[in-house]
C-alpha cells in the first residue's frame, strides 16, 4: 500500500495552513519536502488563543472547523528559522513565532471537500495514499533538476501554483 506522510495540527492552525498560513511552528527541524497531508487534531486547546490571534489579523475561520479528520494537503518546500519568515513584501509573518525554533515552509494548499474522520499522531506520520489521491496528483512539489538548487526548486513550486503561496487553490472546498 503506497502512503504519504501527513502531519497533525491544532485548530484553528490546521485550517489557517490551508489558507493564509504558509508557516507552522515547530520544535523539530525537518529537511523533508513535498506533500505532506493536514490532519486536524481533536484537541480545542488552542482555539481560544487562536481565534483570537486570527480574528487580530482580520482572519475569521467558519465556525464549524472539523476535529479528528485529514482536511487537506499541502507542498512542504523547506524549514526555516522565524527570523527567516517574511511575507511577500519582506516584512516579518505574523504567524512565525519568534520563541519557536523553526518554521515549516508550505506552498500549494489544497482543502478536500469532506474531511476524512483519521486518528492522528505526534509527528509525521503514514497515512494510505488512496485517502487523499484526487488532490495529492492535482499538483506535487516537482522534482528537482539536475543542478538546482533548493531555493530554485521552491519557486518552481510556487510558479507552478501560480505564484500564490498560501492560498486555496481548488474553488468550491470548505
Amino acid at each position: 500500500m503506497k502512503t504519504i506522510r501527513a502531519l497533525t495540527i491544532c485548530q484553528p492552525w490546521a485550517w489557517a495552513v490551508l489558507g493564509p498560513k504558509r508557516f507552522e511552528n515547530r520544535s523539530w527541524y525537518t529537511d523533508y519536502q513535498g506533500p505532506l497531508v493536514i490532519h486536524a487534531g481533536k484537541s480545542t486547546s488552542w482555539m481560544r488563543e487562536g481565534l483570537e490571534f486570527l480574528r487580530s489579523q482580520g482572519i475569521e475561520p467558519p465556525r464549524d472547523l472539523p476535529f479528528g479528520a485529514i482536511i487537506g494537503v499541502v507542498e512542504q518546500v523547506d524549514c526555516i528559522r522565524p527570523s527567516e519568515a517574511k511575507r511577500p513584501d519582506g516584512s516579518p509573518d505574523p504567524f512565525a513565532m519568534p520563541d519557536s525554533p523553526w518554521c515549516h515552509v508550505y506552498a500549494n494548499p489544497r482543502r478536500l471537500a469532506t474531511p476524512i474522520p483519521y486518528k492522528g499522531q505526534q509527528g509525521f506520520f503514514s497515512v494510505p495514499a488512496e485517502l487523499v489521491k484526487s488532490i495529492v496528483d492535482y499538483a506535487a512539489l516537482p522534482e528537482a533538476r539536475p543542478g538546482e538548487s533548493r531555493d530554485e526548486r521552491i519557486e518552481r513550486a510556487v510558479q507552478a501554483t501560480g505564484g500564490r503561496v498560501g492560498r486555496v487553490q481548488q474553488p468550491g472546498l470548505w
